[in-house]
């Protein structure tokens, strides 16, 4: 026996015949032939190994676990199925450039109210009744105004002169007022239209006869 344990590389080839006995086993006759790297072989008479060519041949029986998988199915398993995607189509379309508006703010209307007629009634002292006698062109023409102007709103205000106490003074010009409204309404004015408020004393008027009066307005609101 010569040499000693060494590690030693090698190349070689065989041939073999194999016979599937089932899905799991099968078995296969082989021959071959190996050249390993070295002086000697391990532990080996010379006499029984001159060269460093190694034959060997057998039979292998060959047992595989799990469930054997065909041909087919393996390339099946391992080929990834994409789902085919719809055709999207994009519309590009040149945009138009950005103007930045400025924000315009709707003007209100002003609404401007028109004055379609002014005039006066005057009483005598301390007294709120109408003096037709005194009165009656001042009245037709009133009444005249109003009917060219339906839709005009009657404003009247109520005076008194300096004379007398205040209350008294109030008393006798919110009755003035009043009547003046009594007669457009006998005449046929609709009391929609007419507003009426005394005043009491009018201490701007020197004059005692021009402040016993009703100062009678028609506006046209537009």
């Amino acid at each position: 026996m010569q040499g000693g344990n060494a590690l030693h590389l090698g190349m070689g080839t065989d041939l073999g015949l194999g016979y599937q006995i089932c899905s799991q086993l099968n078995i296969r006759l082989y021959s071959g032939i190996t050249f390993l790297t070295g002086k000697s072989m391990d532990a080996m008479p010379s006499v029984d190994h001159s060269s460093n060519y190694v034959w060997n041949s057998g039979i292998k029986l060959n047992f595989s676990f799990g469930k054997r998988m065909k041909v087919a199915e393996i390339i099946k398993s391992e080929t990834q199925v994409i789902p085919s995607q719809p055709e999207v189509k994009v519309n590009i379309e040149p945009k138009e450039p950005i103007i930045q508006k400025e924000e315009v703010k709707a003007v209100e209307p002003i609404i401007v109210n028109s004055v379609v007629g002014e005039t006066a009634i005057y009483f005598d002292f301390n007294k709120w009744q109408i003096n037709e006698r005194t009165q009656l062109d001042v009245l037709k023409s009133l009444l005249e105004v109003i009917a060219q102007n339906p839709k005009a709103s009657i404003t009247i205000l109520g005076w008194a002169d300096k004379v007398g106490s205040k209350r008294g003074n109030a008393i006798v010009a919110s009755r003035r007022a009043n009547n003046i409204q009594h007669f457009l309404i006998i005449n046929g004015v609709d009391s929609k239209r007419i507003s009426f408020r005394g005043m009491g004393t009018d201490s701007d008027k020197k004059v005692a006869s021009e402040a016993r009066r009703a100062d009678i307005k028609l506006v046209n609101e537009k």
